[in-house]
């Protein structure tokens, strides 16, 4: 399955539009340009045609199903995984589609965006919810999947953004308070100053007006 991913990657990577396709009829003989060969070329004429930027995900897919076997952790219920990557690949292409259009981000020109699925799927979907209906059922149905592949739960999505949040808040509480000490200090400091500099004054001023009077004193005797 690692393998597969990867040689899948590579095929997608090195994509040409100009090599030979189940989708495109062709007179001539055509050599693949493909890094993976005429199979791979062919193999990524197929997915991205009808995934476009979603094909990305069958390698992705086939990468964690195969460390997750490697690692023995595999998945219990094989059912419920490809369903979970199937209405993942929808919601990717439908978003893909209805974002893009016919100009798929990745692949460009030739492609739909999220390739055939996308364009089914939206299509359908902006004919019975509009544009932002389309987006709000699309969303919905990628956080379910990534909530659902990822094994976690929506009670642990809100205690850890909860828990976060208490952090934050106590990082900025701190930094608050660690703000008014400081300027309590200076403040106190400069006060401190101010004063112990009126005092120095204030002794000057009494021992020059001693000294003048003093020499005022001997003057008129």
């Amino acid at each position: 399955l690692i393998a597969f991913a990867i040689f899948t990657t590579i095929s997608l990577i090195s994509y040409n539009p100009n090599d030979p396709s189940w989708f495109r009829e062709s007179s001539k003989v055509i050599s693949a340009r493909n890094y993976t060969g005429l199979y791979g070329a062919l193999m990524a004429s197929v997915f991205i045609n009808l995934l476009g930027s979603g094909a990305y995900l069958i390698p992705l897919f086939t990468a964690i199903w195969g460390v997750s076997l490697f690692r023995n952790q595999g998945f219990k219920n094989y059912i419920l995984l490809l369903l979970v990557w199937l209405f993942l690949s929808i919601s990717v292409c439908s978003l893909l589609y209805l974002s893009f259009l016919d100009i798929d981000p990745i692949f460009e020109k030739g492609v739909a965006a999220g390739g055939m699925l996308g364009e089914i799927i939206s299509k359908s979907l902006l004919r019975l919810f509009n544009k932002t209906g389309s987006y709000l059922i699309a969303i919905t149905i990628l956080l379910l999947s990534l909530i659902t592949v990822t094994r976690i739960s929506v009670s642990s999505v809100f205690r850890g953004i909860k828990d976060t949040s208490f952090f934050l808040f106590k990082k900025f509480l701190s930094l608050i308070l660690s703000l008014i000490n400081i300027i309590r200090i200076s403040v106190s400091s400069v006060f401190r100053g101010i004063k112990a500099l009126s005092l120095f004054l204030f002794k000057k001023f009494l021992s020059l007006k001693s000294s003048i009077l003093d020499n005022v004193s001997r003057i008129m005797e």
